[in-house]
């Protein structure tokens, strides 16, 4: 395995803040022209996960190496936050906000969930990464010609809501929402509703794509073949008391195994049609949901890079409409 540090070198000064040449209306001709080899009716559908999303940051990032740029993305959780980066184009710089700062209780911990309210570090990483330590390429993001989606769950209702581009402005309060885990990060007021962790309602946000006229979905799950999520019946009380304002998320939040599951076997359903394209562990994680090992976080990043790109052939012929 690369050490960290020679993998950040490696990508040092590539897009950094910078996505593509600036000449967008050439620029955007030409990536049409690369979709007109492409079915256009595809989409990318990334699952959150927490840090296990690194090796869906790993496998986005062989698709940016490989000028693989989808027409639609959509992503719930830390799949959103982190396909935003795919959408602007910035090869490298998935592995570095991920990484480099895991180890900055502004980035997450239990003293930022006690001095700020939540154990995400919202204002460091949507704020201070973004802005300042690691420029997200807003240019190049708005003005993609890829449909983005973001989910998030809406409390009052306890349904998947999304959102697009045009919500993702400066503070990136809507990315905000979507990784706002339960219990340990607060309510995100965003668009006149009151939002959480897009996982919650949608873990695995096929059914959006579907529903965009998608007919062929490269998916990337964050676990291993097999795994089928448990209920937390043994948080109700808590939930209860915590959300009381918010029943219909409380159900939610008791019921998303039964969800996710579901979302399963569709997504396993339609990968024997031949309509759906699955990346993932083929091991369980090493990594937790919260890890802080940079070495175990770059390690699955690298898992990701190499499985995409062992199947890249297949993804290419995939992505044209054929196999």
């Amino acid at each position: 395995m690369a050490r960290i540090g020679e993998l950040r070198h490696a990508t040092e000064g590539v897009n950094q803040g910078k996505g593509i040449d600036r000449g967008k209306a050439v620029q955007y001709g030409y990536r049409r022209k690369e979709w007109s080899r492409m079915d256009e009716k595809v989409g990318l559908v990334i699952e959150g996960g927490g840090m296990r999303v690194l090796y869906a940051v790993g496998v986005m990032e062989q698709l940016l190496r490989h000028e693989l740029h989808f027409p639609y993305v959509v992503g719930v959780s830390a799949g959103a936050s982190n396909s935003a980066t795919y959408v602007s184009r910035q090869k490298g710089r998935g592995l570095r906000v991920n990484v480099d700062y895991i180890r900055d209780w502004r980035y997450m911990s239990w003293r930022s969930f006690f001095l700020r309210g939540s154990y995400v570090g919202h204002d460091f990483i949507f704020g201070e990464i973004p802005a300042r330590l690691d420029p997200f390429d807003f240019e190049t993001f708005h003005a993609s010609p890829t449909r983005y989606e973001i989910g998030a769950t809406d409390c009052r209702t306890g349904e998947a809501v999304f959102f697009g581009k045009a919500d993702a402005t400066e503070r990136l309060e809507v990315l905000r929402a979507s990784v706002s885990l339960p219990l340990i990060c607060p309510v995100v007021r965003f668009g006149g509703r009151e939002l959480l962790d897009g996982g919650v309602a949608m873990p695995i946000p096929l059914p959006r794509s579907i529903a965009a006229g998608n007919t062929r979905h490269v998916v990337v799950l964050s676990r291993e073949p097999g795994y089928r999520k448990k209920p937390v019946n043994h948080l109700k009380p808590l939930l209860k008391v915590v959300y009381r304002r918010y029943p219909k998320l409380v159900e939610a939040m008791l019921t998303r195994h039964e969800r996710y599951n579901r979302a399963l076997e569709q997504v396993e359903r339609m990968e024997q049609e031949g309509t759906v394209l699955i990346l993932r562990p083929q091991e369980k994680p090493r990594v937790s949901r919260l890890s802080h090992d940079p070495a175990q976080l770059t390690a699955l990043y690298e898992q990701g890079l190499r499985d995409a790109g062992a199947r890249i052939d297949e993804l290419k012929s995939f992505l044209k409409g054929k196999g």
